[in-house]
């Protein structure tokens, strides 16, 4: 198992910004989050807001860094 840290930021595309496009807030790659029993146990429901919030705090999770790595 490979644990990367490198995605705590995503990188800054000028278009998708001008646009207020955001792939995680639409739910892109989804299913590689509600495939996974121990995210999907961490969700207070399984609405799609509770779906994005799991992912946004995990994504940005604070505490993920190289030196945890």
């Amino acid at each position: 198992m490979v644990l990367t840290v490198d995605t705590v930021m995503l990188g800054w595309r000028e278009e998708d910004v001008r646009n207020q496009f955001s792939p995680l807030k639409l739910g892109y790659a989804r299913g590689n989050y509600m495939n996974d029993p121990v995210f999907t146990a961490s969700l207070p429901d399984d609405s799609f807001e509770s779906y994005v919030q799991g992912v946004l705090q995990n994504v940005f999770h604070p505490t993920i860094n190289y030196a945890s790595a």
